[in-house]
């Protein structure tokens, strides 16, 4: 789809896209919930669409990571391609040091 090579390409025709779909969304509020209750198959397929997609990409929750759970060292932080798990090619080596210790 031609519209999606847009995207990737022209910053500024993606800005306007995430502009025009927010204003949507603020203009009929509701939309969305009243169609996954009208169409209850859609919404079924829809949610295992879903879980398998995130079977695929890295998902992570803003508190998924504590301070015991990733120790001090070296680490590569790579920006994901939205669509996989693909890194871009832009790759940061960064080291993490523990500050403070946390516990009693």
């Amino acid at each position: 789809m031609w519209q999606i090579a847009k995207r990737r390409s022209d910053p500024d025709y993606l800005a306007n896209q995430a502009r025009a779909q927010k204003a949507w969304s603020e203009r009929n509020p509701g939309y969305w919930q009243a169609y996954r209750e009208i169409n209850p198959d859609y919404a079924r397929e829809n949610r295992a669409q879903q879980r398998g997609r995130n079977k695929r990409r890295v998902i992570a929750k803003m508190d998924s990571l504590t301070p015991q759970s990733l120790p001090a060292g070296i680490y590569e932080l790579r920006l994901l391609d939205g669509d996989s798990r693909l890194a871009k090619k832009d790759v940061w080596v960064v080291s993490l040091r523990v500050l403070s210790p946390s516990g009693p």
